[in-house]
């Protein structure tokens, strides 16, 4: 980088507003990364909820637009086990892009007693002038030389603080407030679409259900065509079954494993299952009638399979989830109507982790609720509203290879993101006709390489997006 330029990078100033103007230094977006770990714990999940916490700076890499920021945390004291890691983006004018965390230190249970060993107490002057001074926070040198930053709570801090030989953070121009910080984790662009409304092959009406193979074909139920379509991964269109009522009353939930093409039936109170011979798709079995019975539907809606053909179904009408073997055989059944833990009013979409826990979503009470293969409550979130973590019609949910939960708001018209704990990473969409934009979506499903594929059912399409590096591009070093 030629001399001027890089005099011109260490400018950092804000117009009356709060944006940033010129860019900030790699040393100022470091110290930016750990005051954003220190101040938003709830980030790490609620284990760590009132443990003090050790950060390391691991790595620091500079691309063209962005620095890359890697830290290690763990609980302060003699913690057995290996740190945590996460990793902060950070544009040039001081934005958080991303924050996600690439690993949580295992053992955290067999942590003994956290001890602040020596700690420095520095005042943070309100001007926020001197970045190194961070309130509430100590930094110290470890016996490798490592900076480490120890958080103390407000109950925690000393009348008079023990100073020990703090390490120099200075740079050469202040951070301050307000930075304007936007956490989008993961990110997603928009890649392909299809489907003009209509009834001819290759156009959609009603989209609601979306599964994908291993080819990345993906399968459409097609709630107002009565039939289930079918696109290569180039949007081509393939083929299509069903069409009469009496093939399909209301098509909804798909799900595929091993060959086999699982589909519900809204109205018909049923599941069909077919598979691929070289020309069409036969029907291998049905089960299931309309009614409050064991192994009978009112209204069924989504449905999931696991590795060995255990089939999860969301029983929207009857409150309640069903489970049964591969060969249609009722196996188990859960939940009853009420919005109490293990309880449904409207349960509309399910998924699977890579554990086999079932996760639910609740179009009425608007929870996620998560439970063990066999049924056993073990959490939920979410509230009515349109803020992080809130839904108004949660309808179509799925779960990536790093158990990332996807939830489709259809009300709201955007995708969330969550960690499989609840945590909020990010969302994308509004109400709109244009690229990445929704009207009333409702299914999703993910493909091997991550790509998401929304049903996007008032637009009568399928749009498709792929995940952004999360590495910065550009020159790094």
């Amino acid at each position: 980088m030629a001399e001027d330029q890089g005099k011109e990078e260490e400018k950092f100033d804000f117009t009356g507003e709060g944006e940033a103007v010129g860019y900030i230094s790699l040393e100022q977006a470091r110290v930016l990364a750990i005051r954003h770990a220190r101040d938003n714990p709830d980030f790490y999940g609620a284990s760590y909820s009132g443990i003090n916490l050790v950060w390391e700076v691991i790595s620091l890499e500079e691309g063209e637009d962005y620095y890359d920021i890697k830290l290690s945390f763990r609980p302060a004291g003699r913690f057995r086990g290996e740190p945590g890691i996460e990793q902060f983006t950070i544009d040039k004018t001081g934005n958080i892009e991303i924050r996600q965390m690439l690993d949580e230190p295992p053992g955290l249970d067999e942590t003994i007693e956290s001890e602040i060993e020596s700690q420095q107490i520095l005042d943070e002057p309100s001007d926020m002038g001197e970045p190194e001074s961070l309130a509430n926070q100590s930094v110290a040198e470890n016996s490798a030389g490592v900076a480490e930053v120890r958080v103390l709570h407000p109950a925690e801090t000393p009348s008079t603080p023990t100073v020990t030989k703090p390490i120099e953070t200075t740079i050469s121009k202040p951070i301050i407030t307000p930075l304007k910080i936007s956490i989008r984790t993961p990110r997603y662009e928009f890649l392909q679409q299809w489907g003009p409304d209509g009834g001819d092959a290759g156009q959609l009406r009603g989209p609601v259900g979306i599964a994908v193979d291993e080819n990345r074909v993906a399968y459409v139920t097609e709630w107002d065509n009565n039939r289930v379509s079918a696109f290569d991964s180039s949007a081509r269109f393939l083929t299509s079954w069903g069409f009469n009522k009496g093939d399909f009353d209301r098509p909804y939930g798909i799900a595929l494993q091993a060959g086999r093409i699982y589909v519900t039936e809204f109205d018909n109170g049923r599941i069909q299952v077919f598979e691929r011979t070289v020309s069409e798709f036969n029907n291998l079995l049905t089960w299931g009638t309309r009614g409050t019975s064991d192994g009978q539907f009112i209204s069924p809606s989504a449905i999931a399979v696991n590795q060995e053909g255990r089939t999860y179904v969301a029983d929207h009408g009857n409150q309640r989830v069903q489970v049964f073997d591969k060969n249609g055989q009722f196996l188990d059944t859960w939940g009853k109507l009420g919005s109490q833990d293990g309880e449904f009013v409207s349960p509309t979409g399910i998924a699977l982790d890579q554990d086999g826990n079932v996760y639910v979503t609740d179009v009425n009470t608007r929870h996620i609720q998560v439970f063990d293969a066999h049924g056993k409550f073990l959490s939920k979130w979410g509230s009515m509203g349109n803020g992080a973590g809130q839904f108004d019609i949660p309808i179509g949910i799925a779960i990536d290879r790093q158990d990332n939960v996807y939830v489709v708001d259809s009300g709201s018209h955007h995708v969330q993101v969550f960690r499989g704990d609840g945590r909020f990473l990010g969302q994308w969409g509004s109400k709109g006709e244009g690229e990445g934009q929704f009207d009333r979506p409702s299914g999703i499903a993910i493909d091997e390489f991550g790509n998401v594929f929304i049903a996007d059912r008032g637009n009568n399409r399928i749009q498709v997006f792929a995940p952004v590096s999360l590495t910065p591009t550009g020159n790094s070093r």
